[in-house]
């Protein structure tokens, strides 16, 4: 019994392509890798083309994730009772517009930077910011940030107004950036999104 738990367990862990389709090949990004894939093969002597290596990669992702669904099948009920699920796919394809939190502070007439993800010259708090398990309270997914952005925003600025007594108010935000391919010119249109802004509160 031990044994087929591990054996499901190990199974549902194992990172798939994820849901890749036809549809997926078009974006730019994974194009330019099926390109570079296509690239190496030639140079390897395969006479592979563009539009056979995209439909058999197509093919290959598609049928790892219905063998595994098949496999999975009989586990599934009692994954969904323990909540023990572990399917997830391993980068899968990539985000080009990863988004990092921005945090703002109103100290007399301007708004300072205090914290910017990846940014070493605005780092306030960073090893409590970057810990991975306060990193899922912010990190958005595919749909926006988790429910719990605006209680973290809100706890943070708390912590900030205790910090800077000079702080007037406090903004958190998500700025998504462009992600460039190595021969393209770097982005320079930050989307800010997803802010809050909150008011020191005096006594």
């Amino acid at each position: 019994m031990i044994a087929l738990v591990v054996f499901f367990s190990v199974l549902a862990a194992v990172p798939t392509p994820g849901n890749f389709t036809h549809e997926t090949l078009k974006q730019p990004v994974v194009r330019d890798q099926l390109l570079q894939w296509l690239r190496i093969l030639n140079f390897l002597g395969s006479s592979v083309t563009e539009t056979e290596l995209g439909d058999g990669y197509v093919a290959f992702a598609q049928g790892l994730n219905k063998v595994r669904g098949t496999l999975l099948k009989p586990y599934n009920t009692v994954s969904r009772i323990t909540g023990t699920q572990q399917g997830w796919a391993l980068f899968a394809t990539p985000d080009t517009r990863p988004a990092r939190l921005v945090v703002r502070a109103r100290i007399g007439k301007r708004f300072r930077v205090l914290y910017r993800s990846g940014d070493a010259e605005h780092d306030y708090a960073a090893d409590f910011l970057e810990y991975r398990r306060v990193r899922a309270l912010y990190n958005p997914g595919r749909s926006g940030p988790p429910p719990t952005y605006a209680g973290f925003a809100e706890r943070l600025s708390q912590r900030i107004f205790d910090d800077f007594p000079d702080a007037r108010s406090v903004t958190v935000s998500l700025e998504y950036n462009r992600i460039t391919l190595p021969d393209e010119e770097e982005a320079r249109d930050a989307e800010e999104a997803h802010k809050l802004s909150f008011e020191r509160k005096d006594p």
